[in-house]
This record gives structure tokens, sequence and C-alpha cells, in this order.
């Protein structure tokens, strides 16, 4: 049987969770780390009394009694513990007027584009992107839903092993607006088109109500990475940092390990208020590998509501989004808020990981700073981070971007450009140089371009050592006429 180990209070204990007292109505329990090779069980054993787990494989538990917090510290068992902070959905009253279907949001982000290249959520060979909806589950049974492939998720409100842990029933209509603005049907005549009707979504449920705890959330995205494998998480929510506390913070770090891109809400201002230009930080939007999104209106201005901080990376249309209801099959309406901003950058996401499976954080970051609209001030500002979501350059530059991948052989390029069709040939000039600029050597290939028009080149790197070899450029061709097709891929070598 399990066994605690001792009462006394560590000081440093103490310090941590009296002063949370004082705030009863705003968390719920405890949040604690076990060392992970620990287990809280024995063979043929259920969990302590008021013990459940969040995620054991990290050794993340919630606990409801500050006794049991200071019975694993004394025994020295105890990484972290925190209180369970209850946090709110990002979203702002709206007004009842529907938009009339209107998706004026669509053609600010250029998302014809898009559509007129066949990119939709799922790469040429017919793989869906997987996209999980951190929030308050789906209404699956929407009209603008059927033919949406949708994975049945998880809802981490409920215990596991409860009958009420499949049913991820949106209550709230929240999530169900979110995965709206990604996967609703196209070209069926009914509703509205969602940015990537192609995706797999997975509800993830972890609000209840307009409320929800850290410790679901947590369990919602370590499941989301780790059990359903999802490659996007949308995370419409923000909490402060002293409520996100260290469980948030590796829930997140994790998931950017593992390669998953996200998008999360950098909060609205309560109404009837307006931004101060320097509002609070919230998260997980502020984390670095997390895309902060801001709103913007129509005439592409700041909204009054959207927060401004160093949390905004980019912005996207958020004031009066047109989107699916959950009070009936056939209900829509309209809503703003960060909330409904951030998925149309996380729809950006699947995407572009559609067009390039591979696609890491650290680029997928720098392809939506290089390719936004600046707006406002010149350059990265508060209030629109580095600008404007736009889909048509993102992808535009995805499409023509060299990507490399290392072989047995050297280097294999791949790229894209708008001008080569599929099947036509190109020629790829390889040229290597010394210190002095001087062309050490040259070497033509001739490639053709494959079905999805891509075009793939493979090089040898110089033997190591070569004489005042520094860097190494090739530069596509029109074969025949030797112009110049786009931009060349370089690599210094030393």
């Amino acid at each position: 049987m399990y066994k605690l180990f001792g009462r006394a209070l560590l000081p440093l204990l103490l310090l941590l969770l009296l002063p949370c007292a004082a705030h009863a109505a705003e968390y719920d329990g405890y949040i604690v780390r076990i060392e992970p090779a620990v287990s809280l069980l024995s063979e043929g054993d259920g969990l302590p009394a008021g013990v459940e787990e969040i995620y054991a494989s990290e050794g993340l538990y919630k606990v409801e009694d500050p006794a049991m917090v200071e019975e694993l510290a004394d025994a020295g068992l105890l990484v972290y513990a925190e209180p369970d902070y209850l946090i709110e959905l990002e979203t702002v009253p709206d007004d009842p007027a529907l938009a009339g279907g209107k998706q004026w949001s669509l053609s600010l982000v250029g998302m014809e584009y898009a559509w007129n290249h066949g990119i939709t959520g799922a790469s040429p060979s017919g793989e869906r992107v997987r996209v999980g909806i951190v929030d308050s589950g789906l209404y699956a049974d929407h009209e603008d839903l059927a033919g949406t492939a949708v994975v049945p998720g998880t809802n981490y409100c409920v215990k596991e092993g409860a009958a009420a842990r499949g049913d991820t029933t949106d209550n709230v209509g929240h999530g169900t607006f979110v995965a709206g603005v990604i996967a609703a049907a196209t070209g069926n005549g009914t509703g509205i088109a969602g940015m990537a009707p192609d995706v797999e979504i997975v509800p993830l449920k972890c609000f209840d109500g307009q409320t929800g705890s850290i410790s679901n959330i947590v369990a919602a995205i370590y499941g989301g990475v780790d059990g359903y494998r999802c490659q996007v998480l949308n995370l419409s929510f923000g909490t402060t940092a002293e409520k996100a506390g260290q469980s948030l913070r590796d829930a997140i770090a994790h998931a950017a390990e593992q390669g998953v891109l996200m998008a999360a809400a950098v909060g609205n201002v309560a109404a009837p208020g307006v931004s101060t230009g320097s509002d609070p930080l919230l998260y997980p939007a502020a984390y670095d590998t997390v895309a902060g999104v801001g709103a913007v209106d129509a005439d592409k201005r700041v909204s009054s509501f959207s927060y401004q901080n160093a949390g905004v990376w980019i912005t996207a249309p958020g004031e009066e989004v047109y989107g699916l209801s959950n009070t009936s099959a056939g209900a829509y309406k309209s809503g703003s808020g960060t909330s409904y901003a951030t998925p149309m950058v996380t729809a950006a996401a699947a995407l572009a990981l559609s067009v390039k499976p591979d696609l890491t954080c650290a680029e997928w970051m720098e392809l939506l700073r290089s390719t936004a609209e600046d707006l406002g001030e010149p350059g990265y500002d508060f209030a629109y981070g580095y600008g404007l979501l736009r889909i048509d350059r993102l992808l535009a530059e995805l499409r023509s971007m060299w990507f490399v991948s290392e072989t047995e052989e050297g280097l294999q390029l791949t790229t894209r450009r708008e001008e080569v069709t599929p099947g036509s040939t190109v020629l790829a000039a390889t040229v290597v140089y010394g210190a002095s600029g001087k062309q050490l050597s040259v070497s033509l290939a001739e490639l053709t371009a494959a079905e999805d028009g891509s075009l793939t080149v493979r090089l040898e790197l110089p033997a190591e050592g070569e004489p005042d070899a520094v860097r190494m450029c090739v530069l596509l061709l029109q074969s025949g006429a030797l112009a110049p097709l786009g931009r060349h891929w370089e690599r210094l070598l030393c």
C-alpha cells in the first residue's frame, strides 16, 4: 500500500501555499510534481484518497489537502507544488446580430491563395494535419461540420476511467466556434468556409463552462501531444504568470520539444474597457515557442479590447467574426475576441504543415514574422506584433523556400517555384566559392519538377579541408535560356 511519510511542514512550502488561502475562489486544490521515477501506486492499489492523476508519466498529480502536500515534501518526493488556479476562456461580449454569413476576415488575410492552389490542410498524398483544440469541447453534429474529420477526443474535466471521459460535448460554444473557423466544411452551400477543411480535429475538453483549471489544461496538452499526436494546438485562453505556474510552462515546453506548432490568445480587456497599450502578459501566449495572437477589425485597426504587450507576435481578424454556434445543428453567430483571431493562425499552421510536414517551431515563428503585413508603428510593436497574418504571403514563401535535409550522400534540397509547372525541366547551377570570392567550381544538373511542382537537388559537400572553399550556392535556371528563377540557396562552409 502507498504510505505518506511524516507531517513536518517545510518553511518554503508553507510560504508557497499559505498566500493562496486568501484566494480560495481562484483555485481548486494543488498541482504537485513528484520525482517521475516514483509511483504513487502499489500493484493492485488505486491512488490514495484525495489524489488525482493529471499526467503520471511526468509525475503530475492533483491533491486537495495541503497536509498531503506537506507529507510529500517531508518524504523528499516533491519536485514542486502550486495552486491549481482556475482561468477563463478568452472572449468578450459580442453583438447578438449575426454577420449575415459574410466572412470579411478571410479575404483580409489572403485566403484566396490557399483555395487557388488547393491547399486545404492535407498533403498531396491525402495525409491530414491533426489539430488539437484545447477548449470547451465540440458540437460535432453541427451541419457545417458534416464531412469534417473529427477524432473522438477526451474530456479532461472528468477523472480517468469515468464514463463521461469520452464525452466532449460543448456546453459553452467556445470550442465549437474555434473549430468552425479552422475546419468548417467548404463547397457545401451551407454556412461558413473553414480555412483548413481537410484537417483532423481533436476536441481536448478542459473547460466545462467558462472556467477551467490549470490541471485540466495541462492534462489536455500532454494528452493532445503524446496520446493523439496532434501537430498543432489551438490555445484560446490565457492567464497570468503567477497562475500559469511551472506545470503549464513544462507542458508547453514539452509540446514544443515534440515539434508541435501552437497559437494562443493574448487576452482581452473586459468590456467596456480598452487596452492601455501596456497590458499584463498572459500565458501561454507569452511563451517564446507560442504565437501570441491579437485582434484587428475589418479596417486592419487593432481592436480596442485586444491586449497590447510583448506577448503579441501577430494579429488576425477578431471582431464580428462569423462562426458556428453550439445551440443547434444549423445555428450560427458572430463573435469578437482574441480567442476567435487565434484559430485563424492555427489554421495557417495546419496549411503550412500540409505543404511542409516537417516544418519546425522555429521555422513557423519566423515564417509568421517575415510574411506578416506590417501595421501600426514600422517594425515590431505591442499592438500588432509583427503585423497582420497573411496566408497568401506565408504559403507563397513556404512554397518557394529551400528545405534542406541530410542524407548519407550529402544534402537534399527541395523547393517550389510558381513559374515551374509539373513535369517541366530546369537547370541547377552549383557554385563553390573561395575566401576571395573566386569561383572554385561550377556544375550543372537538369531537374524535372514533380507532380506537386517541387524540385529536388542533391548535393555533395566539398571534401573537408578543401583549400579555400568557404561557401557554396545553388541557382535555378530556365533550361535552354539560362535565366535565373527566383532566389538561390547558399550555405557557408566554414
